[in-house]
């Protein structure tokens, strides 16, 4: 299958277990990656051999130019049926083909990146895409999620007020709406 070697990567959501929903489609669930380079003659190699739409990005404080496309995986296909089965997840391995866990691929690690290429048809349009397949990361920048902790307070907790649903609303006739809400 084809590589694309020495990419930067980005927003890298390849947990296994917690295929992220599709944007604008909850339904289909996917696994994906952005790829960056800041050199134009890899961009344009990228998207000649690769198929990839390349976006050209210049960062607004620092004026930096860069490249970026969007490789994906899908878990669940465009079906919103409740038994839907995950698909094979993408595989993440280190140069010497060690496993290496996907929650830990954080932004700017650099790595290969193995695509297989797919003929698509849409609203009379043809073309072909690249769709992700393994990623070999060869210099990682750890993600490590950090959760905020609220202070514990002092305080009880205050109840002031009730809300009802509008099913509940709509049966209790002759109540005024000011005096439910």
């Amino acid at each position: 299958m084809p590589v694309i070697k020495d990419a930067e990567i980005y927003w890298a959501k390849l947990d296994p277990e917690f295929p992220h929903p599709k944007y604008l489609k909850p339904h289909v669930k996917e696994w994906s990656l952005e790829i960056r380079t800041s050199d134009r003659d890899i961009s344009d190699l990228w998207e000649d051999e690769f198929h990839l739409k390349m976006k050209k990005i210049k960062e607004e404080d620092t004026g930096k130019v860069y490249y970026r496309a969007k490789l994906q995986k899908m878990a669940i296909g465009n079906t919103e049926a409740p038994d839907a089965k995950i698909g094979y997840p993408v595989e993440v391995v280190d140069p010497h083909l060690k496993p290496v866990d996907p929650k830990l691929v954080g932004n700017g690690s650099i790595g290969d990146i193995m695509v297989s290429f797919r003929e698509w048809t849409f609203e009379g349009k043809k073309g072909i895409t690249a769709d992700l397949r393994k990623v070999r990361v060869k210099k990682l920048v750890e993600y490590y999620r950090e959760f905020e902790e609220f202070d514990e307070l002092d305080e009880e907790l205050e109840v002031i007020g009730t809300v009802h649903d509008k099913k509940e609303k709509k049966a209790m006739d002759g109540i005024d709406e000011d005096e439910i809400y």
